[in-house]
């Protein structure tokens, strides 16, 4: 997917792990669309914060996790066939929902799509 002047950066994909899950950071183009107004008091200026991460609770984060998901397994097909479909089909938002026959295969599973989402960034192995 190649990046234009009128398309949103979305190709760029960081994932960073941190202790209660993925952070998601988005690529500083798209960040113009991403903003919160804030004062403290009625009385100040109000300021623009861009956010650089996708913020969970909002009601895009879903959508915007399982889609950074959809296009890694997208952009990694070729080098990781079977990964690649199960990290588009099988994630509920940071949860991997998958299964193997073998404990021998389930390892070698976690290992690949370790790798494959290492592609996106910086990732510590799936636990």
């Amino acid at each position: 997917m190649a990046e234009t002047q009128d398309q949103p950066a979305t190709n760029q994909i960081h994932l960073l792990k941190r202790s209660r899950g993925q952070i998601i950071l988005v690529h500083p183009k798209d960040q113009e669309y991403q903003k919160i107004l804030w004062r403290n008091s009625e009385d100040k200026t109000i300021e623009a914060y861009k956010l650089q991460t996708v913020t969970y609770g909002t009601s895009s984060a879903s959508y915007l996790a399982t889609r950074c998901l959809k296009q890694l397994g997208i952009d990694h097909a070729t080098e990781f066939p079977i990964e690649s479909l199960i990290v588009q089909t099988d994630f509920y938002v940071d949860d991997l929902l998958t299964g193997t026959n073998t404990k021998d295969a389930a390892i070698q599973l976690r290992r690949n799509i370790t790798n494959l989402l290492q592609r996106g960034g910086k990732i510590t192995q799936l636990t």
